[in-house]
């Protein structure tokens, strides 16, 4: 096997060796990749089944995504966070779609492109976290 765990790690991109920054990348490739598919399948076939499987199938999608993937512990990675994504989106969840709708209108104001998405996905997601934190601590304050 040519992956080594840590398994000393809470976090499973830890143990797989990724660092945090590498994950949120990772991340943001992956629901570009969710996005970047249906938008070009849908723009370039009047008819989605007229369109290459790699372009209609869940394994398309992550073939696409395993493009931007360094090595096997990141493709190890990309593929349980698909998997994980996939799951709410076939079980419909609200939350999810609600979040894939805001990725997308960042997708359009990046004009499509992998790597200004990524800073602006991993900007945004700093953002939140920061604010996250600091209700927190106010929470944390009123006690």
């Amino acid at each position: 096997m040519s992956v080594k765990f840590d398994h000393t790690q809470e976090s499973l991109h830890l143990a797989l060796g990724i660092d945090d920054e590498r994950s949120d990348a990772l991340d943001a490739i992956m629901f570009f990749c969710i996005i970047d598919q249906n938008i070009l399948r849908d723009s370039l076939f009047d008819d989605p089944d007229e369109a290459p499987m790699n372009m209609r199938t869940k394994t398309g999608i992550l073939e696409k995504a395993f493009d931007e993937a360094k090595n096997e512990p990141e493709r190890i990675y990309l593929s349980m966070e698909y998997g994980k994504i996939d799951t709410d989106l076939d079980n419909d969840n609200n939350g999810i779609r609600t979040f894939m709708k805001g990725l997308l209108m960042m997708y359009e104001g990046v004009d499509g492109n992998l790597h200004k998405f990524i800073s602006k996905f991993i900007s945004y997601k700093n953002k939140a976290k920061k604010a996250f934190e600091n209700s927190c601590d106010e929470d944390d304050d009123d006690e």
